[in-house]
């Protein structure tokens, strides 16, 4: 089963070296994965832009706020669905699997409790909150106060995103969708360049 979830997340087909019934054995596992889903929770200004990005990049996005007046088709065209929920609410509702991300994007604690606990009890591969270092610290510990323990802590990004000095919902919509897709691959998301120095040529 490990192997299969670990092929799932990578999303490519291997074969793997396992033990079947006390014999060694080589498996074929032949993915055919879903497309990856996000779960946008808050129809803020970066939901926009993730939303319509990540859409471009074939992720199927959900968009979850009761605010009628903020998650309406007009503001995401391109989300799968629109859900009129409370965080926790959506979450219930929506399956998700390894290849689902959960993005909390409310910046108000009303929204972020309930969704974020609920989104740590998920099984998504990727919950991510947005927020100041500040905010990430009461977050933290409220979490840990609510009975969340080191392994569930450790599975929230926060504050969400890659750290590329983003100023602009666009450009934290990338900043996020760069984690999401980082985090998906297994990867830190570091730059290429550090990690491979050039070799200066004569």
């Amino acid at each position: 089963a490990g192997e299969a979830w670990a092929a799932l997340r990578a999303g490519q087909s291997r074969i793997s070296d396992v033990r079947l019934g006390g014999a060694d054995a080589a498996v074929f596992f032949e993915v055919v994965a879903r497309a990856p889903s996000i779960l946008v929770l808050g129809a803020t200004h970066v939901g926009v832009a993730l939303t319509r990005l990540a859409t471009d990049l074939g992720f199927r996005v959900t968009v979850a706020d009761p605010r009628t007046s903020l998650a309406t088709r007009e503001r995401f065209p391109s989300a799968v669905a629109i859900e009129h929920a409370w965080p926790d609410e959506a979450i219930a509702r929506t399956r998700l699997g390894p290849e689902a991300a959960v993005v909390l994007l409310s910046h108000d604690p009303k929204f972020d409790r309930p969704g974020l606990a609920a989104a740590l009890r998920s099984d998504a591969g990727y919950v991510g909150a947005i927020g100041s270092r500040r905010t990430n610290e009461e977050r933290l510990a409220w979490l840990r106060a609510d009975g969340f323990g080191d392994d569930e802590v450790r599975r929230l990004h926060a504050p969400i995103g890659l750290d590329i000095g983003a100023r602009t919902a666009e450009e934290t919509a990338l900043a996020i969708l760069g984690e999401i897709v980082a985090a998906r691959r297994g990867r830190p998301g570091s730059s290429l360049s550090a990690r491979e120095p050039a070799v200066a040529r004569s």
